[in-house]
């Protein structure tokens, strides 16, 4: 689990990351991303629609979101980031969806 400074919490906050930020879509997931300067923390929230499954199942696919982008968190300061999981996401295991993030990060020039 993220530590709650982690965390993006309000609706307001992922409507600002959706309207003014840049995005870049992988095969398993989109990445939405948004300078912020005001923290000192990479702030980022994730989304699972139920087309991917029930409550289990989507909540299997966040914490397998969380625990990959858990090792970029100090290296994206003062970033507001949402991660939507895409329904294919089901296919994929942890290694592959591992490496779409490391990818997408990449791509989007958050990490080098």
């Amino acid at each position: 689990m993220l530590k709650s400074h982690y965390r993006l919490k309000k609706g307001t906050d992922f409507r600002k990351v959706y309207n003014k930020g840049n995005s870049i879509a992988g095969r398993h997931m989109v990445l939405y991303w948004l300078n912020n300067d005001n923290s000192q923390y990479c702030q980022a929230g994730f989304s699972v629609s139920k087309k991917v499954g029930k409550a289990v199942v989507r909540n299997k696919y966040k914490r397998l979101l969380k625990a990959s982008l858990r090792s970029y968190l100090d290296k994206l300061v003062g970033k507001n980031i949402i991660i939507i999981a895409r329904p294919r996401i089901i296919s994929a295991d942890f290694k592959q969806i591992e490496g779409e993030m490391k990818y997408l990060l990449r791509k989007a020039k958050l990490i080098k």
